[in-house]
């Protein structure tokens, strides 16, 4: 890739990149992405908080996979350092959580993290941001129920997302994206408790394919 010149350039550049990332790990080729990965880094980017998100999220799945559980902590750790607010904290945190508990965390060390996040909702992508949240944590769980704490605090997350579909009642497109990200929390929170119900992710792959 061609150097950035602008920072729209470089915004979209990392996007690119990001995107490239993430469709090559889940593809399997996973070399690809690594190699992607280290064409860039995250500290380049602390003025542009979106885009270092991008690049923060891309490059935590592959480097977990991998066993590069320090690499990982290192792209979240300075995300969550950065000065920023809203769902973009709260995809830092996620991040965060999934790489900390890759490192052996416990969920009461998860559960202390994800109180840091904002107690509202923000904006419109805030309910994106919850169900990452909640997607992180069943990554990092790997397959096995969660302790009573931090399944607690994944009933507390689906509870505010439910609120805020209520709330949106008047805004149908967003209340149909929100209430997407909670069908994903309650298929996730369903795996989580150790009742995991095929039937939960049917609404959750209609959605993905509708749009």
């Amino acid at each position: 890739a061609t150097s950035p010149t602008t920072d729209a350039q470089a915004h979209a550049w990392a996007v690119t990149a990001a995107v490239a990332i993430h469709a090559h790990a889940w593809a399997g080729r996973v070399d690809r992405a690594l190699a992607r990965i280290d064409e860039f880094d995250v500290r380049d980017y602390e003025g542009r908080h979106n885009t270092r998100l991008w690049l923060v999220w891309a490059a935590g799945d592959p480097l977990r996979w991998t066993g590069q559980v320090a690499r990982a902590l290192t792209h979240a750790e300075v995300a969550v350092s950065a000065e920023a607010a809203g769902y973009r904290r709260l995809w830092y945190v996620a991040e965060l959580a999934a790489s900390r508990a890759a490192a052996g965390a416990s969920p009461r060390d998860l559960g202390v993290g994800a109180g840091e996040t904002p107690a509202s909702s923000v904006d419109r992508w805030w309910p994106w941001a919850m169900a990452r949240l909640v997607d992180a944590v069943a990554s990092a769980a790997d397959g096995r129920p969660l302790d009573g704490d931090l399944l607690e605090a994944v009933d507390s997350w689906a509870g505010r997302l439910e609120r805020y579909v209520e709330w949106l009642r008047a805004d149908a497109p967003i209340r149909s994206w929100a209430t997407a990200c909670l069908q994903r929390v309650r298929a996730q929170r369903a795996f989580l408790g150790g009742t995991p119900d095929p039937a939960l992710w049917d609404p959750v792959v209609a959605d993905i394919e509708d749009r």
